[in-house]
């Protein structure tokens, strides 16, 4: 089972975009997947429908008496995708009690999915939020795998040198078996001379640390979160369907 984070601190960089149409594009290609939601801001759980208050209550009960995950382990309307939504109030939440360990929630989601059923998913996509706190770090306690989604912008590949760093802490004092396996290219728009600069910066820098797929900007993309769908379901023919599509079978290869 590979349990990959989708994280970069910077925030409006496309890391739920990319955590909601991975998931739905590995599933599409009959793979079992499973999606959580870290953000307090719940964009994943909103984009699949899944943010009701009953729902939010349920996660906030099982994050604070650190039930199994089990129990909020939710189908979605697509084929082979769940989904273990978030809560606006999961921040409180993973607070420490007062006579607990300092790691104690930080490890909280690592020993929950490692209790799944052997086989039950392929694919475990986590989207993380955007900052350094106890959720990002129990979501990189968790994961085989780092994938950092990058906007083709100068602010975008100016906080990679950051996020390598905390990689790199991350790898050397926590989770030893975490790769990083590598940097999505995304809202790229060709025509634009600033964003094939950058691309073109970002290849040449980091080079096989990037990903070949570039996953190209695209109004349906923007479009596809109001109607509950990801975007191989809801524009198929898109050019961003496209690119998902290209991404996953690219991430199967390695």
């Amino acid at each position: 089972m590979r349990i990959l984070a989708i994280f970069n601190q910077k925030g409006g960089c496309g890391k739920t975009t990319t955590s909601v149409n991975l998931a739905s594009s590995l599933a599409e290609l009959e793979k079992k997947v499973l999606l959580v939601d870290l953000d307090p801001q719940c964009s994943s759980s909103k984009w699949l429908n899944l943010s009701s208050s009953s729902i939010q209550e349920s996660v906030i009960t099982t994050y604070i008496n650190q039930d199994p995950v089990g129990n909020i382990l939710f189908p979605t309307k697509f084929a082979n995708l769940s989904m273990i939504p978030s809560s606006i109030r999961i921040k409180t939440a993973t607070k420490n009690p007062t006579n607990a360990p300092k790691n104690v929630q930080s490890i909280f989601l690592k020993k929950q999915l490692s209790l799944l059923d052997e086989g039950k998913f392929d694919f475990i996509v986590i989207d993380c939020p955007p900052d350094l706190g106890k959720l990002t770090l129990a979501a990189l306690l968790a994961a085989t795998e780092l994938i950092v989604p990058v906007p083709t912008n100068y602010m975008g590949i100016s906080v990679l040198a950051e996020v390598f760093k905390v990689f790199k802490a991350v790898h050397l004092n926590y989770n030893p078996n975490i790769l990083f396996t590598g940097i999505l290219c995304s809202q790229y728009n060709g025509n634009k001379k600033h964003d094939r600069e950058v691309l073109s910066a970002i290849f040449r820098k980091f080079k096989n640390k990037v990903f070949d797929t570039v996953i190209r900007e695209d109004e349906k993309l923007t479009e596809c979160p109001s109607f509950f769908q990801p975007i191989n379901h809801y524009a198929p023919q898109s050019v961003a369907a496209q690119d998902f599509r290209s991404f996953s079978l690219e991430l199967l290869k390695y």
